[in-house]
This record gives structure tokens, sequence and C-alpha cells, in this order.
């Protein structure tokens, strides 16, 4: 079963790298994302950077307990 979970806090993404460790867990990946929304400020348009997020996959071979 393959699993996809978003975060927003460097704990979150501390606790998902421990699952390295556990052998139902393979295919492990975490990409990060920066998202940046256009602020209106006179006549011009600036990017303004939002906070990153974090997207985590990985295949779960084991019971759903």
């Amino acid at each position: 079963m393959r699993i996809v979970i978003n975060c927003i806090s460097l704990e979150t993404i501390s606790e998902l790298t421990l699952l390295k460790t556990d052998s139902r867990i393979t295919d492990l990946e975490i990409i990060q994302v920066q998202v940046s929304r256009a602020k209106t400020i006179g006549d011009y348009h600036l990017m303004q950077g939002e906070n990153p997020i974090y997207i985590c996959s990985f295949d779960f071979t084991g019971e759903v307990s």
C-alpha cells in the first residue's frame, strides 16, 4: 500500500525519517515544495514566500492495526 503524508513541521519530518528503520517501510521519499503568492503593491506584483510543505511517500507492506 502506498502512503502519502503532507507535513509542515520539522518535528513531523523527523518522526518520518525514523521510519527508515522499519522493515515494513520501503521506498521512502521526502520532497519539499515552496509556494509563493503574488502581493499587489501599487502597480507592482511581488511574490511573497509561504512556509515550505513537505510531501512524504512510502510503501507499507505490513498489516494495518
